[in-house]
């Protein structure tokens, strides 16, 4: 008896964050993995998989809170971490979260709903962030450059990721609501 009640206590308290941490770390991993592996070539792909999981389990995931303090707890993570700009993340993925939750009550939730809302969220987020380093002059790509050598190859493996995804995220949502 004490065993199930310690296990439903890590599921509902501790699953979540740490399923997102590792996430996170996967995502650092597989983006020096496409850094160092596509070598020569005139694209360049980002790995992001941090956001389709904040995406997916914004939609599926029941317990808010727990939601929303992780993915605040991630976005200053990923801003020390990965990005030059400490803030900028810690905002813009709660956002993403909240405007997942919104949205998510306004269409028929169904794979490929939730597989189209990840890549719209993911364009927002892409953009977002080009326009915002633009802004502090961290990068400075034209915008033609950024959309065609950066941003649609990185659509093409996210979306490929997102689909993987979508089915194991809604399975874990489903095991951490139980």
């Amino acid at each position: 008896m004490k065993i199930q009640a310690m296990s439903n206590y890590f599921r509902r308290r501790f699953a979540l964050p740490i399923l997102l941490i590792l996430i996170l770390l996967l995502d650092g991993s597989l983006q020096v993995m496409l850094l160092k592996n596509l070598g020569e070539v005139n694209y360049s792909m980002t790995s992001s998989l941090t956001i389709i999981a904040l995406t997916i389990l914004s939609i599926y995931c029941q317990r808010v809170n727990l939601l929303y303090l992780s993915v605040i707890v991630i976005g200053f993570i990923f801003d020390t971490y990965y990005s030059r700009v400490l803030g900028v993340n810690l905002f813009i993925m709660p956002l993403i979260c909240f405007a997942t939750r919104y949205f998510a009550q306004h269409f028929r939730i169904n794979f490929y709903s939730v597989w189209f809302w990840t890549m719209i969220v993911y364009l927002t987020y892409g953009h977002l962030i080009y326009f915002i380093f633009s802004i502090f002059n961290l990068e400075k790509p034209q915008y033609g450059i950024f959309l065609f050598q950066h941003l649609l190859p990185s659509l093409l493996f996210n979306g490929l990721m997102a689909f993987i995804l979508n089915y194991c995220l809604e399975r874990f949502a489903e095991w951490i609501n139980k």
